[in-house]
């Protein structure tokens, strides 16, 4: 059935469009929520609450957005940078008392040198290498400040356990209700605070030379080069803009639910905000948006409605799957255009077929698949309970990365290959 032509206008207007789809979206959420747990419906202020938690997700996946354009890696310490940052700041209030509008400014200047710091030391010296290599760098990186985060507490004097109760601030006095939880107005801080970075962000690339600069050099590096864009320059500013959006994300969710230490920041959080992150293609700031809004609230009510927060992070997984399905074969004009600039990942070269009857080729090709299943098998045996569900979780998280590398390249490569056709 073809759509009207009016209807179709209004769909793709540039300002009525977006808003449209984004109420559609939500009220087929909501929909869906009335529909599938519908003889345990959470209450109101249960969705506000993840909506809540859902924009500060939509923070961290600005980052991420940030970073795939400039550098189109997946950049996996994302949270974790943002997360000590913040630490410092929260910490600064519940330990030495300083007032809140200083630790916000001490916490956001952290995030951001932070951020110089990791692109000029690291990144730098992996410009020219193969993106799997740089988004396998970035959890290292993570790694680094998890060790970070979990000292900065000591480092201040407080110890190494910490009270995990959310501080006060100026707005902890200004309360209200929405049945059944008892919200104040950190929770309004939260929603003016993502309005104004959406519309932040929409002004930098659209009027500032250095966000047209990185449009330009997201598209093609070497073009932006020949023009005279410093791409080295729109790198640092692109991962020092990141880790402020992610230590400001963390920030303002920690007067809300409390001080999250170690992996409660890293994994779930980088989780939730990277499902956002490619449901927006990488590339729209207000399509993640609502995403993040939508992933909150679906986590807040599969946590109401089973007692267990594993089973939201859980579900992530297939929508991420499904994410990255429904968008094979789809480039956007950066992509199209730039991707031949930066190599995905080195190709290996097959064994050649004189050298694959070899017996040490064949007795080498059993050996690794001997030890191989082995190691399944023995591994249950000789590992502690605790260390197997980590080690499957380590597994998850690898196969999760190597998808999210490798989709685009394959798709990008046929693509080069028809166009050389």
């Amino acid at each position: 059935m073809r759509v009207p032509r009016p209807v179709a206008n209004v769909w793709r207007h540039p300002t009525f469009g977006p808003a449209i789809r984004g109420v559609l979206a939500f009220g087929g959420l909501y929909g869906a929520i009335q529909l599938l747990l519908r003889n345990n419906v959470p209450p109101l202020g249960e969705i506000v609450f993840g909506a809540l938690i859902g924009l500060l997700y939509a923070m961290v996946a600005f980052g991420l957005i940030l970073i795939y354009r400039a550098n189109r890696i997946i950049n996996f310490a994302q949270a974790e940078i943002g997360a000590c940052a913040a630490l410092l700041g929260v910490l600064l209030i519940k330990v030495h008392h300083m007032p809140y509008l200083l630790a916000f400014a001490v916490a956001m200047v952290a995030a951001v040198v932070s951020g110089a710091i990791v692109e000029i030391i690291i990144i730098r010296r992996f410009v020219r290498a193969p993106r799997l290599v740089l988004s396998v760098g970035t959890i290292g990186i993570a790694l680094i400040f998890a060790v970070i985060q979990f000292y900065i507490p000591k480092w201040l004097g407080g110890g190494f356990l910490v009270d995990p109760t959310p501080p006060k601030t100026p707005f902890s006095g200004m309360r209200f209700k929405i049945d059944p939880l008892i919200f104040d107005a950190n929770s309004i801080v939260i929603v003016f605070a993502v309005a104004l970075v959406i519309a932040g962000l929409w002004a930098f690339f659209r009027f500032t030379d250095i966000g047209i600069g990185v449009r330009a050099a997201a598209e093609n590096s070497d073009r932006a080069k020949l023009l005279g864009i410093s791409t080295g320059m729109l790198s640092s500013v692109v991962w020092m803009l990141a880790a402020a959006l992610s230590g400001l994300g963390v920030f303002l969710r920690i007067p809300v639910i409390g001080i999250p230490i170690g992996a409660d920041v890293g994994p779930y959080v980088l989780l939730y905000a990277l499902t956002a992150a490619v449901i927006a293609r990488m590339d729209s700031f207000y399509i993640a948006a609502i995403a993040a809004v939508c992933i909150g609230v679906i986590e807040q009510c599969m946590y109401f409605f089973s007692h267990d927060g594993n089973l939201g992070a859980a579900l992530m997984l297939p929508i991420l799957l499904v994410a990255m399905l429904g968008q094979r074969g789809k480039l956007s004009r950066g992509e199209d255009s730039g991707v031949a600039t930066w190599s995905m990942a080195k190709e290996f070269r097959p064994v050649p077929p004189e050298l694959v009857r070899l017996p040490e080729v064949e007795w080498g090709r059993f050996s690794a698949m001997a030890l191989t299943v082995a190691a399944v098998i023995g591994l249950p045996f000789l590992m502690a309970y605790q260390r197997q569900i980590l080690l499957s979780v380590v597994v998850i998280y690898a196969i999760v990365a190597v998808l999210l590398v490798r989709t685009r390249p394959q798709v990008e490569h046929a693509h080069v290959m028809e166009m050389a056709a």
